[in-house]
């Protein structure tokens, strides 16, 4: 085909490929929008992304309802300019087909705008109902807590009759999507409702207690990012009063679902033998596919997050994973950086994930209940029990004076250091060689299950600490990683170490060994004196059970510290395990950063005497001891 020949089969069949690519990107935004609440690779999400002009992450905080407004109402005026000025006239069926379409259209490109704004914060704040008056905060929350401890008292008496009184139904229904969306806008429940859902968990297991909370965020997640909300009667506010404007909707919806058909049969009894074959064949297509799309949609909308869970999947990251694949693939890293595209590379090519939420989620609801019967009496202890980040695991094992100045450092640095730790202590003592095995393998033996479960853990917090700092904690430093990474370059510069995590850490380790104690510092130098002395516990149980307690009250110190809409953001690419046990330690009765933020904090460091007796840091960046040291033991 010559350069005329394919100029001139351009200008004839533009219009033919535009609607074609138009109808094509509208099917692959319809299939594909069940996935958005997935675990995808990231190069999908990215397609996703670019199929709706813009990721979907920051629709339902974006301020530009009002631009989407005005950028519809310009659509549609250019669209009716364009169609009355080309209509050549004569087939009155063909006119009505067109309309109809062209109603739809209307219809659809309106709906967008609303959709975000019943999503803006504003109007899921105003959705939850009319705002509660306090008269005595404190008083409420002893009432809340002397109630709670009244009935884990009695539960743990007699659990035959607790059981028996409770209901299954009632335990699911005790979390309606509209009590988790307040979290989402950083609104606290009142203590009446928290005290319910929290008798009502405490009844179920680790499974049942799992998949509501899955099914919880699934909820969530179709509020924020579908249109469900424009489909369903009762508001998203939690009331069952529907609205002449839901009817209304309602309405439209259904007659966006017929309208196709009925443009397919006025088109059919149009003229259409005067036009061109080709493009009655496409019309036809555009028709037939259009009215299949709304048909589908309208039918499923409603119900295609009816049944669905919240998938599993927990993020991976670590240091040495990250060392690996920069030497295993270094001419590629080094085109990617001389490009400028490194950051983003090394950001979204993350180790391959994990499917143990449920597994962690059932260690921290373990954490919680051991808190209510065993550390929480008053709301001092309350708080304090919140505070924490490692320190009940050390004093439970008795290891706090060896290991508690890895706590007593900013947490992010905690984190790093206890992450380099766990990756130490897994590959000198992993039986299966460092072989990666699921958690929940059945073959294995059973420290190293805990081992694996310590190290996907660790692993979630380094992705969190240099994928997603912000939620990790606010002020959180994602070049901690990169200068670990640089200790690890100089640590073993002049060597070509294995291209396998497991051999490599070994010879981290062997060439820590050759190296002289307290004659070098770093982050490396610093988990490697943790490793020790945790190594030097006594036996592998009791090290791994260190570890794990010490990972989950990290978890739980983090997801206490994280704002709500950084979750909602979250649920839009793909969620984050963090959600899950923020969402469980609210769901718990546990202190929301809400109310952390407004304590009444007394002139004079008198507003948390009890931890500061403790020696409990009361922030991430509690400052140093002056009777611990905050630095290795030499």
């Amino acid at each position: 085909m010559s350069l005329t020949s394919a100029v001139e089969w351009w200008e004839e069949s533009q219009l033919r490929v535009l609607v074609l690519g138009s109808l094509i990107l509208q099917w692959f935004l319809f299939l594909s929008s069940a996935g958005r609440s997935c675990a995808i690779p990231g190069w999908f999400r990215s397609l996703i992304w670019l199929a709706y002009l813009g990721s979907d992450a920051l629709a339902i905080y974006g301020l530009a309802t009002l631009r989407y407004v005005l950028t519809s109402v310009s659509q549609i005026t250019v669209a009716i300019y364009v169609f009355c000025k080309s209509w050549p006239g004569g087939d009155n069926n063909l006119l009505a087909a067109a309309t109809l379409l062209f109603i739809i259209g209307v219809l659809r490109c309106l709906e967008k705008p609303r959709a975000l704004k019943s999503a803006s914060i504003n109007s899921l704040v105003s959705a939850s109902g009319p705002a509660e008056r306090t008269t005595n905060k404190e008083a409420e929350l002893q009432d809340f807590v002397r109630r709670a401890k009244v009935f884990i008292t009695d539960h743990d008496r007699h659990p035959q009759q607790a059981h028996s009184e409770s209901n299954d139904d009632d335990s699911r229904d005790a979390l309606l999507p509209s009590k988790p969306l307040k979290l989402f806008v950083d609104h606290a429940s009142p203590y009446k409702d928290r005290l319910s859902v929290l008798e009502s968990l405490w009844l179920l297991d680790e499974n049942e207690v799992h998949c509501l909370l899955r099914k919880n965020l699934i909820d969530v997640f179709a509020l924020l990012y579908t249109k469900i909300k424009m489909a369903e009667g009762p508001n998203p506010g939690g009331t069952n009063k529907i609205t002449w404007k839901e009817i209304w909707s309602g309405e439209l919806r259904n007659l966006c679902m017929y309208l196709p058909w009925a443009a397919i049969g006025l088109f059919q009894h149009s003229n259409r033998k005067a036009y061109n074959g080709i493009d009655v064949k496409i019309t036809y297509i555009l028709f037939s596919f259009t009215a299949v799309m709304e048909f589908i949609g309208t039918v499923t909308t409603a119900n295609v997050h009816a049944d669905g869970l919240w998938h599993r999947m927990v993020s991976q990251y670590s240091l040495v994973g990250f060392f690996v694949r920069d030497k295993k693939y270094t001419k590629t890293m080094s085109v990617v950086k001389f490009l400028g595209f490194k950051d983003f590379i090394d950001q979204h090519w993350c180790m391959k994930s994990c499917c143990s939420a449920d597994r962690v989620t059932g260690l921290v609801l373990g954490h919680v209940k051991a808190g209510w019967k065993h550390h929480i009496h008053d709301v001092a202890s309350f708080r304090m029990f919140n505070d924490h980040r490692g320190h009940l695991t050390l004093k439970h094992n008795r290891c706090d004076q060896d290991l508690g100045w890895s706590l007593k450092k900013p947490f992010d640095e905690s984190v790093l250091l206890w992450h380099i730790a766990t990756d130490l202590c897994f590959y000198d003592t992993d039986p299966l060689g460092g072989r990666s095995r699921c958690a929940t393998s059945n073959d294995v033996l059973l420290h190293h299950v805990s081992a694996t479960g310590c190290r996907e853990m660790s692993n979630y917090m380094m992705y969190l600490l240099f994928v997603n700092p912000e939620m990790l904690l606010p002020g959180s430093r994602r070049n901690l990683f990169t200068t670990a990474y640089a200790e690890l370059e100089g640590l073993l510069k002049g060597q070509e170490p294995p291209l396998e995590e497991g051999g490599l850490t070994k010879n981290i380790i062997d060439r820590l060994q050759s190296i002289e104690e307290g004659s070098q510092e770093g982050f490396i130098h610093d988990a490697w004196a943790l490793a020790k002395v945790l190594k030097a516990l006594g036996d592998e149980k009791k090290m791994w059970e260190v570890i794990q307690g010490v990972w989950v009250e990290m978890l739980c110190f983090s997801a206490g510290r994280c704002r709500g809409y950084l979750h909602a953001k979250a649920l839009g690419t793909g969620g984050e395990l963090l959600t899950y046990v923020w969402l469980l330690l609210s769901s718990m009765g546990m202190e929301t950063l809400t109310e952390r933020l407004q304590r009444e904090d007394h002139p004079g460091g008198q507003g948390n005497t009890e931890a500061a007796s403790e020696g409990v840091p009361t922030s991430a960046t509690s400052s140093t001891s002056e009777t611990e040291p905050a630095n290795p033991p030499d």
